[in-house]
């Protein structure tokens, strides 16, 4: 089994036995029609300012995030001086009400940056009240840049999806160019070229965020980036993980539900051999007529889409209701696996995992569409998809044993097979690891890696103690899930990602003052391991002197008391 799933939320879990695309051609030319980019100029205001986006995309309505919106002219190519006059319009969201201008006597407030992902812009800004709620403090600039070929930063327009040619352009290294280029622009509209920058990103945000920091070390101060799978790679990380990290929150809910969804696959597939089966299933799992025609339908497509089901609510294990990857209620894992119980029979085992897709789903559906896609709030026309056969090759499998699915090893061969199918591109699986580097963080610094041991992304986060880079701290969040960190703060929130919160704006607060301060601070003098050694021998000395010192004081007093006159021992005075 091979799958390219996007980090942020919109997974497809490809098959070897079928290759089927997350979006119907239908509804592919209807969101193309949706997204086709509005100008081309740059600076352009797009929009008034907004005071609520879409209700659909807001995991809270009454809470308003404020920002203008502006399109850039961006380069298409970075790396190729022939086309460098070939632009495309790119979204980006601005708020300057806390910041700190450049004309105040101690210069501009610094700019917090949210690298996009991929979706819409809106959708990431109005889900990282984190940075929103720290910017006062900060007296920071908010910009959110929307990642090219997401959203509506379409390079072709509507053609942009049209044909392979067209997505050549799509890649990490060209979207970080543009984050360089954009906020370049942005400093110069604003005069504030002092201004520290401070990167965000969730997922792969995250994964932008801290690439960012590693390549663009001058443009960027620091990053914070969450649930950041930076070693999701081929070579880097154990296949399974993802999924025996998905399975050990089922688990922990109640060990019925993982009893029972792993029983459930070789049940589904004896079920799929006949046509009475199918039909059961069919009315059982609520799923839309016609769906089920063959064994290999159940195999593929019906094992795919509940394994999306599985991953996404693991993800959005919030300790709280939200809406950024499905309308789910609060602890969405335990919800979906209340009805369990040890010993269920097929039928029960099969009403049981309708409840689990209900839960995902927000509520009971006419019917269950398979061949859909993830969650709908990313609005992904495939680009995911794409990168993952090209750079962002991040293996993924089941074994069976140690996870609650089917045996589905994965098989890199299988992947580029059908990369070469569906694109006719062959993979590059070794080179993000090449171009950005591996678990070898030696040279990188000022990067806050956060990651939640609910999360099943964290099996290819950065975790533990950086000891050859004390500047890259990491953090691991006890009951969080999926970026939960850059979510606004709540009430329901475990003291965990409080504390999580409080260490990241501690390192970001000492990265906004080694911009100003930290280079003259220690160009003059000695670094600060050597400071703390001098310190301690001069220390050392000092204790020293004072020792002999009392030693010498000690051998005064000694000799005055065995001092004796000569007259009191009878001796007479010598005449001259």
């Amino acid at each position: 089994m091979t799958r390219a799933i996007s980090t942020s939320g919109i997974p497809t879990y490809l098959s070897v036995m079928s290759s089927r695309l997350a979006l119907s051609p239908k509804l592919l030319g209807l969101l193309l029609a949706l997204v086709s980019v509005h100008a081309f100029s740059p600076l352009v205001k797009e929009y008034h300012r907004t005071l609520k986006i879409n209700p659909s995309l807001s995991d809270d309505p009454s809470y308003l995030y404020k920002w203008d919106t502006y399109t850039y002219s961006q380069k298409l190519d970075h790396y190729n001086f022939e086309n460098s006059d070939v632009t495309f319009g790119q979204r980006y969201l601005v708020n300057l009400e806390s910041w700190q201008k450049p004309d105040h006597p101690e210069g501009p407030g610094p700019i917090f940056f949210y690298a996009g992902n991929e979706g819409p812009i809106e959708l990431f800004a109005n889900n990282t009240g984190f940075m929103w709620e720290i910017a006062p403090k900060y007296k920071a600039a908010v910009v959110f840049a929307e990642h090219r070929y997401y959203g509506s930063s379409m390079p072709y327009g509507p053609a942009t999806y049209e044909n392979t040619e067209n997505l050549r352009f799509l890649t990490a290294e060209q979207a970080l160019a543009d984050f360089a280029e954009l906020l370049g622009d942005f400093k110069k509209q604003h005069n504030c070229s002092e201004a520290p920058v401070i990167a965000f990103g969730g997922s792969y945000g995250g994964m932008l965020a801290a690439w960012f920091r590693m390549k663009y070390p001058q443009v960027v101060a620091g990053a914070i980036a969450s649930s950041a799978p930076i070693l999701q790679f081929e070579g880097h990380v154990d296949p399974n993980k993802f999924n025996q990290i998905v399975t050990q929150d089922f688990q922990d809910a109640n060990a019925a539900c993982r009893e029972g969804v792993s029983k459930s696959w070789a049940m589904m597939k004896d079920m799929g051999e006949k046509e009475d089966g199918r039909k059961t299933l069919t009315e059982t799992l609520n799923l839309c007529p016609g769906s089920l025609n063959s064994v290999e339908d159940v195999t593929s497509s019906l094992y795919a889409w509940m394994l999306d089901v599985y991953a996404y609510l693991a993800m959005a294990d919030y300790p709280y209701p939200a809406t950024f990857l499905g309308d789910m209620p609060a602890y969405p894992v335990n919800a979906s696996c209340e009805p369990f119980k040890s010993g269920d029979d097929d039928l029960q085992t099969l009403r049981n995992i309708n409840h689990v897709m209900s839960i995902y789903y927000g509520a009971p559906s006419p019917c269950y569409n398979i061949s859909g896609g993830g969650p709908s709030t990313l609005a992904d026309l495939g680009g995911w998809d794409y990168q993952s056969c090209t750079e962002m090759v991040m293996p993924m499998g089941t074994d069976g044993k140690a996870d609650m699915f089917w045996e589905a090893p994965w098989n890199l061969t299988a992947a580029m097979d059908r990369c070469v199918s569906t694109y006719g591109i062959v993979p590059r699986p070794d080179w993000i690891m090449t171009y950005f580097g591996g678990d070898n963080m030696l040279g990188f610094s000022n990067i806050f890696f956060s990651n939640g041991n609910l999360d099943p992304w964290y099996g290819g986060g950065v975790l533990g103690e950086m000891k050859n880079s004390p500047t890259i701290e990491t953090f691991m969040i006890q009951g969080g899930a999926h970026h939960l960190d850059l979510r606004a703060s709540d009430p329901l929130d475990p003291a965990t990602v409080i504390e999580c919160r409080k260490r990241q704006q501690q390192a970001i607060t000492r990265w906004i003052k080694e911009h100003k301060y930290g280079p003259q601070e220690e160009s003059s003098g000695l670094s600060r391991a050597w400071v703390a050694v001098i310190s301690c021998a001069a220390t050392a000395l000092l204790l020293l002197l004072a020792f002999i010192c009392f030693l010498r004081h000690q051998n005064r007093k000694r000799s005055q008391e065995h001092y004796v006159p000569a007259e009191i021992v009878g001796y007479e005075p010598v005449n001259a």
